[in-house]
């Protein structure tokens, strides 16, 4: 049984005891509810340790049970980890929920990877205008080191390295946006999107472009978004975006890929 941190108290004077009538499963969303909302504001803080089962049931008013119901249903949102010899964590409010329905809706719909990557080009140009009107010194900063590590992996003969790097890139300049749910929002197409940033490498081969070029409008982003010239940097990112969707409809063809790799030639 998951044990109580000793430090910790009782979650404040809140209770949600119910009538006898009400239903479980009614119960443990009125809980579900009451904790995801302490959660989102951090008045329970990531790395907390939830009180345990029988604690919490007596809190509320409720079998433990419907605690357990509870405490699934915000694991199953990422709100909460279980630990196994330890118990409930709070995880806080992350791209964890989001990360899972858009993996499952990939599986499920052959149209899902142009409707998410539509999705991804709306959130992306709307964060690039953004991040122009709003990057502090230190964002700019995280967003050079960014592109410093990208243009280090164009080296590489795989795409792993560079498509991480890549990831990395974006979100700095997402962070620099300054808008935590477009953050979550692009955080929550990562894994997606980086199968389709591999496939879209695959097809800048198969079309003959160079690396270097999608380095250079990296660049041109990062350039507008330092002098803050919004307009500037949602063209920019849309122009990227672009050419990345040619080149992920050329890795959809049945056309083979190029054995030999494209040489990537430096400015």
């Amino acid at each position: 049984m998951q044990q109580s941190d000793p430090g910790l108290p009782l979650l404040g004077t809140r209770s949600l005891a119910a009538p006898a009538s009400l239903p479980r499963e009614r119960l443990a969303e009125r809980i579900l509810r009451d904790l995801g909302e302490r959660i989102a504001t951090g008045e329970l803080a990531p790395g907390q340790l939830l009180p345990a089962e029988a604690h919490l049931a007596s809190h509320y008013g409720v079998s433990s049970r419907v605690v357990r119901e509870a405490l699934g249903a915000l694991a199953a949102r990422g709100l909460v980890e279980v630990r196994a010899g330890k118990g409930t964590v709070v995880r806080g409010v992350d791209s964890h929920a989001l990360r899972d329905f858009f993996d499952v809706a990939l599986l499920a719909d052959t149209r899902a990877l142009w409707d998410l990557f539509e999705t991804r080009k709306l959130i992306e140009v709307q964060i690039a205008e953004l991040a122009a009107r709003r990057a502090t010194p230190g964002d700019i900063e995280r967003c050079e080191d960014a592109l410093h590590r990208l243009e280090a992996a164009a080296d590489s003969e795989t795409p792993e390295a560079y498509v991480i790097a890549d990831i990395d890139f974006h979100q700095a300049v997402a962070a620099a946006a300054g808008n935590r749910m477009l953050g979550l929002l692009l955080e929550g197409l990562r894994e997606p999107m980086r199968k389709a940033r591999t496939r879209s490498w695959q097809g800048r081969i198969r079309v003959g472009h160079e690396v270097e070029d999608q380095l250079a409008m990296h660049r041109r982003i990062l350039a507008a978004v330092k002098r803050h010239q919004p307009a500037a940097a949602a063209a920019a990112m849309a122009r990227h975006l672009d050419l990345a969707e040619v080149h992920l409809r050329a890795a959809e063809t049945a056309e083979p890929v190029p054995s030999a790799r494209t040489r990537r030639s430096r400015r």
